[in-house]
């Protein structure tokens, strides 16, 4: 091989590292780090940081319509990445991160062993953020079960690092614990006191979180945690504290869309048309930005659709909404959670149209889907079914 073909290879192999390091940049970095003296409890080096890097992942890796970064955990490699430490080029890419100014979340856990003050391990996580705000968490370990210990920091710090969607993973976790994705909307429900209570629970947790958000971060994670919020009362039939949280979110960041869209949800549903074409006009003149990911703006513009639908069968104006819906179903829409949602949970107020009732029984029913379902009707109303109001 001539020199020149060396020269041109390493320089297409750097330029490859070079763009990888930017565009694969790690956002959290993870070191663990055990006392000596926790290692009988059944904590190592390499349990500890593969577990709890897993369970994070978990935790911040929830789909969102929200628009919000997207955080790499150290873990997740691409293609580029892993040629490059095949190589013993990985050292390379993180100097092409620093010279960048790339950095990274730092997290450090730590496990400490019991103590003559205590008879129990203490996990404790510290880290600080690229623009310099440090974080500390620690948690007691539960005793004889290395594995459930580091779930429990993971939680917190998910929701140090990243609150909503820590709190988003919660939600869907607490939505199949009480099986509220089986409620169809076709009556009104009144539900059990536990699930009242439990989900009550989880309102005062998220109002507590919102409060603490740092100065810094409020415009991140105020809005989509108000989201949330609005959600969590809907459901508890808490229709002016919904409606409330729905606007806060929209009018700390007015580009957000699922807010509007939750909003007109809840218009139609207490017959104030006019108010609900008002919000989905507006919304509207958002989707013609880039709104999120390419997927969620896609659910997003289905969501409107279906909104504006809706609201034309208020109106009487059968035909238009008719065709709404047609649009909505037909082969250059796909969406299939979104399809299944109309399909299961339609309401007496929503037209049977048989284009969406044939997609819908087509349709392979997985648990992938299910997940999809659960995930899309976390964040919007559209689908909900009634719930009795406080």
């Amino acid at each position: 091989m001539d020199i020149f073909s060396v020269v041109y290879l390493t320089g297409l192999l750097l330029g490859l590292l070079g763009a990888d390091s930017y565009f694969q940049a790690d956002t959290i970095r993870i070191t663990a780090t055990v006392h000596p003296a926790a290692v009988s409890s059944g904590y190592t080096d390499d349990i500890v940081e593969n577990y709890f890097d897993h369970e994070l992942q978990r935790r911040l890796d929830v789909n969102t319509l929200m628009k919000m970064p997207q955080l790499r955990i150290q873990s997740k490699v691409s293609v580029v990445g892993v040629v490059a430490k095949a190589v013993g080029l990985n050292e390379m890419q993180t100097a092409f991160q620093h010279f960048l100014a790339l950095n990274p979340m730092s997290i450090r856990l730590v496990v400490y062993p019991p103590m003559p003050t205590r008879n129990h391990v203490v996990l404790q996580t510290f880290g600080s953020r690229p623009s310099g705000e440090s974080f500390e968490v620690s948690v007691d370990a539960v005793t004889g079960d290395p594995a459930a210990s580091l779930r429990r920091m993971a939680d917190a710090a998910a929701i140090a690092i990243d609150p909503y969607h820590a709190s988003l993973f919660e939600f869907h976790s607490l939505r199949r614990e009480l099986n509220l994705d089986n409620l169809h909307s076709g009556e009104i429900h009144s539900l059990p006191e536990e699930h009242q209570k439990r989900l009550m629970n989880f309102e005062h947790t998220l109002l507590e979180r919102i409060k603490r958000i740092p100065n810094s971060l409020k415009g991140l994670f105020r809005p989509p945690l108000l989201n949330l919020l609005g959600v969590t009362r809907w459901w508890l039939g808490d229709r002016s504290g919904a409606e409330a949280a729905f606007r806060q979110s929209f009018q700390i960041n007015e580009n957000l869309v699922t807010p509007k869209i939750n909003l007109a949800r809840m218009l139609l549903e207490r017959g104030d048309t006019a108010a609900a074409n008002a919000v989905v006009e507006e919304v509207g003149h958002h989707l013609t930005r880039e709104i999120g990911n390419y997927n969620a703006r896609h659910t997003l513009i289905l969501a409107l659709r279906a909104t504006a639908a809706y609201a034309a069968q208020r109106e009487g104006r059968l035909t238009e909404a008719r065709q709404a819906w047609d649009s909505i179903c037909g082969t250059g829409m796909n969406n299939d959670a979104f399809i299944v949602l109309y399909v299961d949970m339609k309401t007496t107020r929503m037209q049977s149209v048989e284009r969406c009732e044939k997609r819908g029984r087509n349709i392979q029913r997985t648990d992938e889907l299910s997940e999809e379902m659960a995930e899309l009707s976390a964040e919007l109303l559209l689908f909900a079914p009634m719930v009795k109001a406080r």
